[in-house]
């Protein structure tokens, strides 16, 4: 009798957890889309040109990574999230949760990655257009 009294819960929870995932996957999906356009943008800069090719460089950049804090913020929010499933699911038996924590754990490190690449990106594109600007100058 006692089992038949936990179906009910076990299935809300269960139901929980799947709307949590639901939501944690879509997130998750536009986190990584965002870098792989982050990655592609990245890779086309190029450290060879003229004042007005690394001038458009420096606003590509600045336009793109303007959305860095948005999805910083979705970042956390569905780190979260993550807890939050691998909180409820911490009693469960029979459910592995290793690969759920390592796509997790390989976004944030791409993430993080991705952003100190901008970074450098931004100041070697910040110097060059500067010096070039100089150089004109004199």
């Amino acid at each position: 009798m006692r089992v038949r009294a936990l179906i009910p819960t076990q299935l809300h929870l269960f139901h929980q957890i799947l709307v949590q995932y639901e939501s944690l996957e879509s997130g998750q999906a536009e986190i990584a889309q965002w870098l792989d356009e982050a990655e592609t943008l990245l890779n086309s800069f190029s450290p060879v040109g003229d004042q007005e090719f690394f001038q458009e460089q420096l606003e590509k950049h600045k336009s793109f990574f303007l959305r860095t804090f948005y999805y910083k913020s979705m970042l956390e929010s569905k780190n979260k999230v993550h807890q939050s499933i691998l909180k409820s699911l911490h009693n469960t038996e029979g459910i592995d949760t290793s690969a759920f924590k390592n796509k997790m754990s390989q976004l944030n490190q791409r993430f993080q990655d991705v952003v100190q690449v901008s970074q450098t990106w931004e100041q070697v594109l910040l110097l060059i257009t500067l010096n070039l600007r100089n150089i004109c100058i004199i």
